[in-house]
């Protein structure tokens, strides 16, 4: 049987996960180390040596250096938005959804009620 799931380097660029993210957030948590990071989707360069912040960059993401802004807005949205969505619990994102619809509704209501006379 084949595997009908595309691998994610045959994904559509938006479909991709959210690797660069995910390397960042590996590195923070320990789990891997800058030199292991891979940005196929954006074109590396070294680190700019003459850059006032040189040393930390390379000592906490390594000598290769990627340029966010040539990736297109629509897929760094959507890999910034999956990676916080990691870290939201479902449920209790849509109760505080629900309860800040309420309360705003009672504030339109209040609101309307104040403007009465006028």
């Amino acid at each position: 049987m084949v595997n009908s799931k595309p691998t994610p380097e045959k994904q559509p660029e938006s479909k991709k996960p959210a690797r660069l993210l995910d390397n960042r957030r590996d590195a923070m948590e320990g789990k891997r180390e800058p030199h292991e990071f891979s940005a196929p989707a954006l074109a590396s360069f070294a680190a700019n040596r003459t850059n006032p912040r040189y040393r930390w960059y390379i000592e906490r993401y390594g000598r290769r250096a990627w340029e966010l802004d040539a990736m297109g807005a629509s897929i760094l949205r959507e890999r910034v938005a999956a990676t916080i969505r990691e870290y939201i619990d479902g449920e209790s994102w849509e109760r505080h959804r629900l309860v800040k619809a309420v309360e705003i509704e009672t504030i339109r209501t209040i609101v309307r009620r104040m403007n009465w006379g006028h």
